[in-house]
């Protein structure tokens, strides 16, 4: 009886997983609005994109809402989508995303050791989340990141230079990139900065960008493109004490270097990774569909024998995935905005990703 319940679940959930694919493939064919295909379509004429956007775009060169936020090297790295067609580049992206998603389900699965079923269970719910819905139909770059941010703890050859590529969305490279400097020392870290670096440079080159100027331009559009962030210190910093972004993002990097170095000096090293995921999405600004980051965690829970360790990450995995999700269509109903509610969910949210940091710091299995 038990074996068909939990083979009944898996088959709804199945379900829910296809519909909720599909729903993002398709919103991926109309809007992708988030892809970098104009950035690297401009970069592949030699024009620099952050430029074009920092003057205004006044000729609409960048389409929708693809800001140039991001560093230098994805713009190389995206120069194949860069010489297709909208339609066709946005089509493909949406493939690979879906793609990146299924390949990394299946190497946490085997990192964290779960058996077939819980690694099921993994994928499943994980097609089936908001962020990773949305992350495809907006044509994000999360996923893309996440693949390569995470190869240092799947012990993949040549990993740290690799993971390099995962910096592009700089948003997450700091706990990343702090965490190895406390694992592994300083110069063995620096491998990780190789390709943003070459990025960088061959930017500047193809572009005619003074170096200097190239180096800073990311920062500038993030600056003027990137919104309040879902629960995060930078956020909270900025929306409660006016701080601007140089100062809350400072902060947010103390913060970040505080409890990556926690995280590196717990005993269970299965945590680690769960750990500086979610010291990332608290420290620095990430809206909704960034919380794909949060598949390490849900991961981890799943291998955790203790009740007070997989109830409180499930809790909170569902909130981000599909409580904020429900409420918003909650507070619609009820003919609200959803803005009113923004800090006092800003805070809320930060709470919780700090209780779970905590928890996974301080706890043993």
């Amino acid at each position: 009886m038990i074996f068909k319940l939990r083979l009944l679940s898996l088959f709804l959930l199945f379900v829910a997983a296809f519909i909720s694919v599909a729903q993002g493939f398709s919103n991926a064919l109309t809007y992708s609005q988030d892809f970098q295909w104009s950035p690297a379509s401009l970069v592949i004429k030699g024009e620099n994109p952050y430029q074009v956007w920092i003057e205004g775009n006044r000729e609409d060169k960048i389409i929708l809402s693809q800001a140039p936020n991001y560093l230098h090297q994805l713009y190389i790295f995206f120069i194949p989508f860069g010489l297709l067609d909208f339609y066709t580049a946005k089509t493909i992206w949406a493939i690979i995303n879906i793609l990146i998603g299924l390949a990394v389900c299946l190497g946490l699965s085997s990192y964290f050791r779960l058996s077939r079923s819980n690694t099921y269970l993994l994928i499943l719910i994980f097609l089936c989340s908001t962020p990773f819905r949305n992350g495809i139909g907006n044509g994000q770059q999360g996923l893309f990141a996440l693949a390569f941010l995470i190869l240092p703890f799947l012990r993949f050859r040549g990993s740290l230079v690799l993971q390099g590529i995962g910096f592009s969305k700089y948003s997450f490279a700091p706990p990343f990139f702090i965490y190895n400097i406390f694992q592994s020392g300083l110069l063995k870290a620096t491998l990780g900065l190789i390709l943003p670096v070459t990025g960088w440079l061959v930017f500047s080159l193809w572009t005619a960008t003074p170096p200097f100027a190239a180096l800073i331009q990311p920062l500038s559009v993030a600056s003027m493109a990137v919104g309040t962030g879902t629960g995060d210190l930078m956020s909270l910093l900025s929306n409660f004490l006016d701080f601007n972004t140089l100062i809350s993002g400072g902060i947010g990097i103390l913060f970040a270097t505080i409890f990556s170095f926690l995280a590196g000096r717990h005993p269970e090293h299965e945590r680690h990774l769960p750990l500086v995921c979610l010291i990332s999405l608290a420290s620095f600004k990430h809206l909704g569909y960034d919380f794909v980051f949060m598949l390490p965690v849900l991961a981890y829970s799943l291998s955790a024998l203790s009740l007070n360790i997989y109830l409180p990450i499930w809790i909170g995995v569902f909130w981000f995935w599909f409580g904020l999700r429900l409420m918003n269509a909650l507070i619609s109903a009820l003919g609200m905005s959803f803005t009113h509610f923004s800090d006092l969910l800003i805070f809320f949210n930060f709470i919780i990703l700090i209780s779970l940091i905590l928890l996974l710091t301080k706890s043993r299995s």
